[in-house]
């Protein structure tokens, strides 16, 4: 069997898989965590965050680049072990 080529069903199949889960799930669910962020804010408190850009200006001001990524460790966790899982297991 070519070096390339991973055998259907094998263990580094299901591996594989997960692997691809994780990239495809919790990397792409960090990257998007200010969207989420912004919106949870604003349904706090609406009063203060007026509008995507504005909650996006308002948060940068005071917490700078790293605030905007407020959560995204527990996002990266959780959705990496729902991509894995549901990759590896059911694809």
């Amino acid at each position: 069997m070519d070096k390339k080529t991973i055998e259907l069903y094998s263990g580094k199949y299901y591996i594989t898989c997960a692997f691809g889960g994780v990239l495809a799930c919790g990397l792409t669910h960090t990257f998007v965590t200010p969207l989420d962020l912004v919106k949870c804010r604003r349904q706090v408190d609406p009063k203060i965050y007026k509008g995507n850009f504005d909650g996006w200006k308002k948060i940068y001001r005071a917490e700078g680049f790293r605030g905007l990524y407020t959560g995204w460790v527990p996002t990266f966790i959780g959705y990496s072990f729902q991509g894995a899982a549901k990759y590896g297991f059911y694809e």
